[in-house]
């Protein structure tokens, strides 16, 4: 296994480093071990960098869409409060019915 993947056990301290980097960085980043994999200290740290990169643009596009939802949840609640508090103020008036739903509508469009 170690010579078919370029594995070297026995390499100097920072290879040995770089490998036990790769194995914990391919599994904490859920990226797995594939078909396709480094052959050398060199690919391994670009790797390491890019599933470090890639983790951290997949927690920013995460936080980006909860932001949008968000940002969207608390307009239709402003929009419903709104709606709500000129009804009540509507009917206070006694404003007549027709009225009343046109101006809704368009609080609501």
């Amino acid at each position: 296994f170690e010579s078919a993947h370029n594995v070297e056990v026995h390499g100097s301290l920072l290879e040995r480093y770089v490998l036990a980097g790769y194995f914990i960085n391919t599994i904490y980043t859920t990226v797995g071990f594939g078909d396709v994999a480094s052959e050398n200290s060199q690919e391994r740290i670009f790797l390491i960098v890019a599933m470090y990169a890639g983790t951290i643009i997949f927690g920013i596009l995460l936080a980006e869409i909860q932001a949008a939802i968000s940002q969207h949840n608390w307009k239709s609640t402003n929009i419903m409060r709104a709606v709500t508090d000129t009804r009540e103020f509507l009917r206070e008036k006694h404003t007549p019915y027709h009225l009343e739903r046109r101006i809704i509508n368009w609080l609501q469009f």
